[in-house]
């Protein structure tokens, strides 16, 4: 598994200095395999964080 601590810091600018625990707890917990899908044919585009 590829995980980089701070990486979503670089993608998502605008929540690195949010101050809801929350949110940091969720961004740091984040993590996609290698070569993981996330999107498939057919299916809708929904509960993605863009």
């Amino acid at each position: 598994m590829l995980k980089h601590a701070n990486a979503w810091k670089d993608h998502f600018p605008e929540f690195a200095g949010c101050r809801d625990a929350v949110v940091a707890q969720l961004m740091e917990a984040a993590t996609l395999l290698a070569g993981q899908p996330v999107f498939y044919p057919g299916k809708a585009c929904e509960n993605y964080l863009m």
